[in-house]
């Protein structure tokens, strides 16, 4: 009591330090409360009261704590539990997808296998499609080396006609020529023959008709010296001097022209490296 009481006093005199009403009140609270409060504050006491406080105390942690224990193993009891309900629904709802990843993989292998064998079934017909077409194709391809062969073949026969009959046209041509030319010297001669002849003739003429001229112009000369009756002199000739000269000259015109005709008559050429006459240059068969 009297360590209270002086715990008091102290409390007092700290608060009411600064006056002395408050270091009255002080004391005064501590009477009230020594007074009301009947109690013998004793140090052992005041230590079992302690220690039993701090015992109660520990047993309510203690009980807290168990408590608390219970219930965290509780809850983690029903959260496993939760967990592990959450975790058996997955792996089944993941069996379910494997499952059915199975079924539809089993359906595809299968819808694969159908698929493979429709494509063999289709590639042994294709195979088989080729073959024949291979066959047709070499028979095809004998057929035209045959008929190739027989091309070659008439184009040799061709070549070989062909061969001969420019050989006959040139020696008909040569033939014509050469005798085209002898036909035109022959022309040309007679044509000179002509021409000297009637030249000759035409000298002749004109001698005669100087000489008829000359005793013409003598008979003149004498009628004039003896005077008398007029003699009328016929001059020889028919007075178709011009006409025949005219004639002679389209005569000779004519023949010069059909021997320059014959002389330009033109020449067939075959050469032998014309691909036009020979076609067996042309397709290779040569």
């Amino acid at each position: 009591m009297f360590s209270l009481l002086g715990a008091l006093f102290v409390g007092a005199c700290v608060i009411g330090r600064h006056s002395f009403r408050a270091l009255t009140r002080g004391l005064l609270f501590g009477v009230l409360i020594g007074i009301f409060g009947k109690r013998n504050f004793d140090m052992n006491r005041v230590r079992e009261d302690v220690h039993d406080k701090v015992r109660d105390v520990r047993r309510t942690v203690k009980k807290a704590v168990k408590d608390a224990k219970k219930e965290m193993r509780d809850t983690g009891k029903a959260q496993r539990a939760a967990w592990e309900g959450r975790v058996a629904e997955r792996l089944e709802r993941a069996e379910a997808r494997i499952d059915a990843a199975r079924a539809r993989q089993a359906e595809r292998e299968v819808r694969v296998e159908e698929r493979l064998e429709k494509v063999h079934e289709r590639i042994a017909v294709e195979k088989a499609r080729q073959a024949e077409r291979e066959a047709r194709l070499r028979e095809h391809m004998a057929q035209v080396q045959e008929r190739l062969a027989a091309e070659k073949a008439r184009h040799a026969e061709t070549e070989q006609r062909i061969r001969e009959e420019q050989e006959a046209v040139r020696a008909k041509i040569e033939a014509q020529k050469e005798e085209r030319r002898l036909q035109a010297e022959e022309r040309m001669a007679r044509i000179h023959a002509e021409i000297e002849a009637r030249k000759a003739q035409r000298e002749q003429k004109a001698r005669e008709e100087a000489e008829a001229r000359k005793e013409q112009e003598i008979r003149r000369a004498e009628a004039a010296a003896v005077p008398a009756e007029p003699v009328v002199m016929e001059i020889p000739g028919n007075g178709n001097e011009a006409l025949e000269n005219r004639e002679l000259v389209e005569e000779l015109e004519r023949n010069v022209r059909t021997a320059a005709m014959a002389a330009d008559v033109p020449v067939i050429e075959f050469p032998e490296e014309d691909d036009r006459y020979f076609s067996a240059k042309k397709y290779g068969y040569a």
